[in-house]
């Protein structure tokens, strides 16, 4: 994608938005879509990617703030606007690029009356899209506002932004064809450090394998550590232990070894988890049984690793097969007679 670029004829010599604050920095993303809700060349495009429901042409009642204070939170963007039917919106704007959703955030805009937007263009979109909307707001990523945007003029410093975003959100495409195994490669130049975007791809295709294989309650979540995905729908209770404790699922891309595993998890009660452990691992491996590797029963943590597999090398489906086997194996723990 490629804009006119212009800044009085200086522009091969000026820097891009991105080059004079880091992409992770959330006001650089702010800022841009604060200076093309401002401009009346851009509003009804911008306007009409945050709030598509709604009708051009717009107008802005006052100014788009900064920061805008709500009870117990801070909108990075909020303004009051007038549609093209004379509808009354306030919008609200929270943008993450790689930082971690705020459910109470987004939960304050909207009991404030705001429509709310969650700008997405970086690494928080693609990880935590599968997970849906978290309290009736809009989700617009890099794509959605370059493609808008596509066909107006505009200043370099404005038109170098867009086109990263636009180039970023093609890295993710590539990312997770990679991770499903349809490409060899993605573009590791780029904004989002090439082990995070793919592990972050990664995780997401094998979201969408298992959802597609039939699991439910799939979670994708981000630690200090390790992100992954917390399969809530395969928590169970071997038969006979009464003890309060149980056994789950976790798909793992940790962050400092740079490995990727399926995990069966025990944890609950000390005497429950050492039950679980003892059940699981007398019943052999989960199917296929190749590369499953037992843990070690503790009494410390509150939970720890019944049995693992590597999925460093694997596919995003692969790496969901060996997700709903082990789910299988918990099941048949839960009712052997079926």
């Amino acid at each position: 994608m490629t804009r006119t670029q212009h800044s009085g004829g200086r522009a091969e010599h000026s820097p891009s938005l991105l080059e004079v604050v880091p992409w992770n920095y959330g006001y650089a993303h702010s800022w841009a879509l604060r200076w093309l809700i401002e401009n009346a060349a851009s509003r009804d495009a911008i306007l009409g990617a945050l709030l598509p429901d709604d009708a051009p042409p717009w107008t802005i009642e006052g100014s788009v703030d900064r920061e805008h204070a709500v009870p117990g939170a801070r909108a990075d963007l909020a303004c009051n606007l007038v549609d093209g039917r004379d509808r009354a919106v306030a919008l609200a704007v929270e943008t993450k690029v790689a930082d971690p959703i705020k459910r109470v955030q987004l939960e304050r805009y909207r009991d404030e009356g705001f429509e709310t937007v969650l700008y997405v263009p970086g690494l928080t979109g693609l990880l935590f899209e599968p997970n849906g909307a978290v309290a009736g707001e809009r989700w617009v990523t890099g794509r959605d506002v370059a493609a808008a945007l596509e066909p107006i003029d505009l200043p370099w410093i404005i038109s170098s932004y867009l086109d990263t975003v636009a180039g970023e959100a093609s890295r993710m495409d590539d990312a997770r064809a990679v991770a499903r195994g349809e490409i060899d490669a993605f573009d590791h130049d780029g904004c989002a450090p090439a082990k995070d975007l793919a592990d972050a791809a990664w995780i997401v295709e094998v979201a969408y394998a298992m959802r597609a294989g039939g699991a439910e309650d799939v979670r994708i979540r981000s630690e200090r550590n390790d992100r992954g995905i917390f399969w809530a729908g395969a928590h169970l209770v071997p038969a006979g232990i009464t003890e309060d404790a149980g056994m789950w699922i976790d798909i793992v891309a940790d962050i400092r070894s740079n490995r990727r595993a399926v995990v069966i998890k025990a944890g609950g009660q000390p005497a429950g988890r050492m039950a679980c452990y003892e059940a699981a691992i007398a019943a052999g491996p989960p199917q296929p049984a190749d590369g499953w590797t037992a843990g070690r029963c503790t009494t410390k943590p509150a939970s720890f690793t019944v049995w693992r597999i590597d999925a460093t090398d694997k596919k995003a489906s692969e790496t969901a097969q060996l997700a709903l086997g082990a789910r299988a194996f918990m099941t048949d723990l839960a009712d052997p007679t079926r």
